[in-house]
């Protein structure tokens, strides 16, 4: 009879009445606790994991050698970590907890955050305007050197690259006033000093420090103790050598500086001379001169020497850049003259500092 029970529970099973072919199983592993057989017919029939798990257990305590309920059991042990069986139903209270904990971001959100990181651009770019303009900051480099130094006279107030040495020199006019001219350079300050303060005018200063050579500068001015310095340091002072001289000026001295610069231009434009060529460029651009437009004129002079200068040890460099830019203003009817030489380590390379001292420049209203 018991063997009749297990026959007829796997045949119902099959048939798909598995509601009675549990009961029948069940009452045989009650009548035959230690014939495998029923436990394993019980694993297949019922769909409890859990009792599938039991029954397969009691199998292998009863057949320890059975591979394919070991196999099973394994499986269903393994189905157990990973199913989502047991996660709440939709409805269920937690369930709804762990919906409102998932992050939404709603349109409003992505436009607040973009707002605020715009009023942080702005403000970055509003300090950064402020420091160019009215602290003379670099902003590391950014704009060019710090402008931390300062001459200051009784006319006028003008910033520096906080690196080099400033100097201001007075000439006695005719009309017994004082000229004060204001030189600053990266270096050799205190050879370049005495060469104008001589000079009786600051006329005839500016007309020292530009000279008679072609390319509109002084060679005196860059040679002062030249032998003093080493290898090194002679290749960057011909990359990053400034003079910069702001001073009262007569008309007729403008003209001839102007004149000078016109003709050197037209006269040096891609020549070539033993090897060396010659390539010049002018440029204009609108600047402010303590709150009126002015006009700076830069004229770039570039010299390329042949190899055979660097290896005959003549030269240390295949190329020397010269650049020097002028600004010119009138203030209580006395005109002025900014006047910038540099050797640079390329063309124009600091055209950007020579706009940052021309901004720098504030006269006094009650000069």
């Amino acid at each position: 009879m018991s063997e009749e029970l297990l026959l007829k529970s796997v045949q119902l099973s099959k048939e798909g009445q598995h509601g009675q072919a549990r009961q029948l199983v069940e009452e045989y592993t009650r009548q035959n606790p230690l014939d495998a057989r029923g436990w394993w017919v019980m694993a297949n029939i019922v769909e409890d994991r859990a009792l599938k798990q039991t029954a397969l257990k009691h199998v292998l305590e009863l057949k320890p050698d059975n591979a394919k309920a070991r196999a099973m059991l394994e499986e269903l042990e393994i189905d157990a970590v990973f199913s989502i069986a047991d996660l709440p139903p939709p409805s269920s209270p937690l369930h709804k907890n762990l919906n409102r904990s998932k992050i939404q971001i709603r349109p409003a959100d992505l436009l607040l955050v973009g707002g605020a990181l715009l009023i942080v651009v702005l403000f970055v770019l509003a300090v950064g305007w402020y420091a160019y303009t009215y602290q003379h900051s670099g902003l590391f480099g950014l704009f060019g050197p710090d402008l931390s130094n300062k001459a200051t006279t009784a006319q006028y107030t003008i910033h520096y690259p906080e690196d080099w040495e400033g100097k201001i020199i007075n000439f006695q006019t005719q009309n017994q006033v004082v000229d004060k001219v204001t030189v600053a350079a990266s270096y050799g300050i205190d050879s370049i000093v005495p060469l104008l303060a001589n000079q009786p005018s600051a006329d005839a200063a500016i007309s020292v420090l530009i000279g008679d050579e072609p390319i509109g500068l002084n060679p005196s001015i860059v040679n002062q103790n030249d032998s003093n310095l080493s290898e090194e340091e002679s290749r960057e002072l011909l990359q990053s050598f400034g003079l910069v001289i702001f001073s009262p000026v007569s008309p007729e001295q403008l003209a001839q500086i102007q004149a000078q610069f016109e003709s050197n231009a037209e006269n040096m434009e891609s020549l070539e001379f033993f090897g060396i060529h010659f390539d010049i460029n002018t440029e204009t651009k609108e600047v402010e001169i303590d709150g009126e437009e002015a006009t700076m004129t830069s004229f770039n002079l570039s010299l390329k020497f042949p190899d055979e200068f660097a290896e005959s040890g003549t030269l240390d460099v295949n190329e020397i850049n010269i650049s020097y830019y002028l600004a010119t203003t009138q203030h209580n009817g006395q005109a002025y003259a900014f006047f910038m030489l540099a050797l640079e380590e390329s063309p124009g390379g600091q055209a950007r500092t020579a706009r940052r001292m021309i901004r720098s420049i504030q006269f006094d209203n009650e000069s």
